[in-house]
């Protein structure tokens, strides 16, 4: 059973129970902001060192890059000269051949139009030499051999034909293999074969 009454008038009790609800959940809607602001102050402060680590081992690799730039370019310039001394060691070993023609072409001409070469083929051997101070060990050392083949009106171009090609101090060895009468068409000539080695 009451023994009072409220004589207060419902907006004033209204503005005392907000008040009152006010003072009792301040705190920690205080505690809640400022929790906040601590966890984003922190989280700023992290974000702003792991900017400057950043920032600073950039600085720190930056000659590290340049250094891998410069590999780059020096790794494509040293394959452009890999190309370029393959293509002039493929150069090198195809001259030795132009100037076989030329002292093989040349030795012909000193003929006198009496001898014409229709073969002209290289290819590898290899003959065995005695070590000097050894009595069974040998050495097998790898030459090139040019075989030259062809015609001579008569017998005596094809010993000139030698000469010459002797006399061009080019080859180590010349040798006539062999050297055969051959009749065509009514005409007769000589077929030669001649290994010169180099």
């Amino acid at each position: 059973m009451k023994t009072f009454v409220n004589m207060l008038p419902q907006s004033y009790r209204r503005q005392n129970l907000v008040r009152l609800r006010f003072v009792q959940w301040a705190p920690v809607w205080i505690l809640v902001f400022a929790g906040a602001a601590s966890a984003y102050w922190t989280e700023n402060i992290h974000y702003k060192t792991d900017l400057d680590t950043m920032r600073m081992k950039e600085r720190r690799y930056a000659p590290v890059d340049k250094l891998s730039a410069e590999l780059g370019t020096i790794r494509r310039q040293l394959t452009d000269l890999q190309k370029q001394e393959a293509v002039a060691a493929e150069l090198v070993s195809s001259r030795p051949i132009l100037s076989l023609v030329g002292v093989v072409s040349r030795s012909a001409h000193e003929c006198g139009g009496d001898l014409r070469v229709s073969k002209f083929k290289l290819q590898a051997s290899a003959h065995s030499g005695v070590l000097s101070g050894q009595r069974s060990d040998t050495v097998a050392a790898a030459t090139r051999l040019l075989v030259l083949e062809g015609t001579a009106q008569d017998n005596l171009a094809i010993p000139k034909f030698v000469g010459f090609l002797r006399q061009a101090n080019v080859f180590e060895r010349v040798e006539l293999k062999s050297s055969k009468e051959q009749t065509s068409r009514g005409d007769r000539g000589h077929s030669f074969h001649i290994e010169c080695s180099f």
